[in-house]
Parts: C-alpha cells; sequence; structure tokens
C-alpha cells in the first residue's frame, strides 16, 4: 500500500493546498545561481596561499640522499631542514608564513609528537589537551551500531 502524501498530511491536521505556511507564501523554490568559477567561498583563487604546494616543497627539500661512493661530502654538515609551523592542538597550520620566511631557508625540521610533549611545561600540556577536548565536544556522537 502506497503512502498518499496528501491523505497523511490531512491526517496530521494540516490544511490548505501546500505550498507555504501562511497566505501569500512562495510557491515555487528559490532560484540559486549556479557557483561556475574555480574559488572558493569568500576566496579568490589567485590571492589564495597555496598550502600543499609549501608543504610539498617544504618536504621534498628536507630529504637528503647519501651516495656511499662519495668521500668527499662525508664530512660535510647535513642541509637545512624546513620548519612547518604547527597549531596550539598540534595540526600542521595551513596558514600563510610570515613575510620574509620561505621554505627553502628556515633552517629547523618538524617536531616529532613525542619530542614537542617532553619539552612542553605541565600547563601548555593541559592547554592542548583542554583545546582537543573542546574541538572534539562540538562533534555529535550518534548511537553505536
Amino acid at each position: 500500500m502506497p503512502l498518499d502524501g496528501h491523505s497523511y498530511l490531512v491526517s496530521q491536521g494540516w490544511t490548505g493546498s501546500g505550498t507555504g505556511l501562511r497566505q501569500g507564501a512562495i510557491s515555487r523554490p528559490l532560484a540559486i545561481p549556479q557557483k561556475k568559477s574555480l574559488a572558493g567561498l569568500g576566496k579568490d583563487r589567485d590571492e589564495a596561499f597555496p598550502f600543499w604546494d609549501h608543504l610539498f616543497s617544504a618536504a621534498s627539500k628536507a630529504i637528503q640522499i647519501k651516495i656511499s661512493s662519495d668521500d668527499e661530502d662525508s664530512d660535510a654538515e647535513p642541509g637545512a631542514a624546513i620548519s612547518l609551523k604547527r597549531t596550539s592542538t598540534g595540526i600542521l597550520s595551513n596558514r600563510r608564513p610570515a613575510v620574509g620566511a620561505s621554505a627553502e631557508g628556515s633552517g629547523s625540521t618538524t617536531p616529532d609528537a613525542t619530542d614537542t610533549s617532553t619539552r612542553l611545561s605541565l600547563l601548555a600540556t593541559a592547554k592542548r589537551e583542554a583545546a582537543k577536548r573542546g574541538l572534539y565536544s562540538r562533534f555529535l556522537r550518534g548511537p553505536v551500531l
């Protein structure tokens, strides 16, 4: 037995033609123009910071290849590694680096998670944990299936 929408709504107390909540309401949906540009909402594609390009170039500059037959470079210092900014929760930041800073010459490596936690004070660790909990508490957890 198929469900008849009109009879169901009438049984729930609805009356009228069903076009709107009040007389004179619109009967057709609003026409939303289709977005045809490649830019994001509120962003100009030409002005946007190329986060993934920056991250890839920083990671590729940190790669060092050592050839065992190359004896004259054995006493050379390892190349300058790249520093990537992290947010307060430990996630890589997608914000543009400070003016004058580039991916080529920052001079330090990305800290490991264990390395960072040992250097943080107890207060900083508590703040980071509170920020994580505040972030994840905004998600609605559904029932376990």
